[in-house]
């Protein structure tokens, strides 16, 4: 038997939201700049829902944290990364870090 919510479907036995369990995004990366504030944030918020890593960059390290922490998801599955696009060497490190975190 299925309930239904305005947002997600639910098997009423397990109470598990069915389109995340569905989820073609759940155990893979987003590596996403600009997290710690309008788009940015937005996206990283649709991955956790969707179930994924997240590699969370921005220059505004403390606003980064606040938003990563307003997620809800286990701590190992989350990477914060001060970060400035327009330098290089940042752009090397967030890849860098990115892989040796995640990387299967």
């Amino acid at each position: 038997m299925f309930a239904s919510t305005s947002r997600h479907l639910y098997h009423t036995k397990y109470v598990t939201p069915i389109n995340r369990m569905l989820s073609k995004y759940m155990n893979r990366t987003a590596v996403i700049t600009g997290a710690g504030s309008g788009f940015g944030a937005a996206f990283a918020k649709k991955a956790a829902s969707e179930g994924m890593n997240l590699v969370l960059a921005d220059i505004a390290y403390d606003k980064l944290v606040s938003i990563g922490e307003s997620l809800n998801i286990d701590k190992s599955r989350i990477k914060y990364i001060k970060c400035d696009v327009s330098k290089e060497q940042d752009i090397k490190q967030l890849a860098d870090t990115a892989f040796d975190q995640f990387s299967k």
